[in-house]
């Protein structure tokens, strides 16, 4: 009796495991093993193209592809994988199969769920090799068609680049007018710190239109960029324009002391204290 309850003991947590890995208890167990062997085809070529294999990443994405036995998700997971690797290739890139695999995803996939991404990434090719209109257009249609997702937020970035790159300063300019118009609608996006960063940038940097870039300024300079050694950097600008251009020297003095409070050793701190000191003696 003792001799069964072992037995039992054994046997359910393995029963359990078979059908976790089946998804039921009455799969094929040879299709279970293909799924398993696909899957992990799939897990070994991602990780010779994390380490720029891309040779060895195309032959495994390749051969998953070709797999009868593969699931439609394995196979979306194949072309996405080759479109990548063909677009990192070395020593040469082939953006022209890159393009191709990615837009056998929307041929034949429309409704999965990377079709935003694959967009971003023909769009992403397109301005690489010089289409801008294309460009602009994809990345439009990820905005438009993709609200509210993470793929629109990084859309809407690529746009405004594409602007950014052009040689006429009007068009320049929209990429500008795409962000504000943005960051109004989705203040609270996961990319708005780059998104305040460019627009500060273009508006104080390329057209030196200080006053117009405050707003944004201040929602940076509150948020702080990710890297802790540019926040001397959105400090000292802030505290720059306000004094020097708004001529609001206690919104100065504010900036300049959150560098000595805040950035231990930046090279800015000296002159801040100077800053501050001035100020003090100006208000006496």
């Amino acid at each position: 009796m003792s001799h069964l309850c072992k037995s039992k003991k054994l046997f359910f947590p393995a029963a359990f495991l078979l059908m976790f890995f089946c998804g039921c208890g009455g799969d094929d167990p040879a299709a279970v093993s293909e799924e398993l062997n696909i899957s992990q085809v799939l897990k070994s070529a991602w990780r010779q193209f994390s380490i720029k294999d891309t040779e060895s990443s195309i032959q495994n994405f390749t051969h998953v592809l070709n797999d009868e036995n593969a699931r439609a998700d394995k196979k979306v997971q194949a072309l996405y994988g080759l479109g990548l690797s063909y677009k990192f290739a070395a020593p040469k890139p082939d953006l022209e199969m890159s393009r191709e695999y990615f837009n056998s995803i929307l041929q034949e996939y429309p409704d999965d769920d990377s079709v935003p991404w694959v967009m971003l990434e023909l769009g992403n090719i397109a301005a690489k090799t010089g289409e801008r209109t294309k460009a602009r257009s994809l990345y439009q249609r990820v905005i438009s068609e993709k609200k509210n997702t993470d793929a629109a937020d990084e859309a809407v970035l690529r746009l405004a680049q594409v602007y950014f790159t052009d040689y006429d300063s009007d068009e320049d300019y929209k990429g500008v007018d795409i962000l504000k118009q943005y960051l109004e609608e989705k203040p609270d996006n996961p990319l708005a710190r780059v998104m305040l960063f460019r627009v500060v940038y273009r508006l104080g940097e390329t057209y030196q239109k200080y006053m117009e870039s405050l707003p944004y300024a201040e929602r940076l300079g509150e948020m702080k960029m990710f890297d802790p050694f540019r926040w001397g950097q959105q400090f000292w600008y802030l505290g720059q324009v306000y004094r020097l251009i708004a001529g609001n020297e206690e919104r100065a003095a504010y900036w300049y002391q959150k560098i000595l409070d805040e950035c231990e050793f930046d090279q800015r701190r000296y002159s801040s204290r100077q800053m501050l000191e001035k100020i003090r003696e100006d208000s006496e």
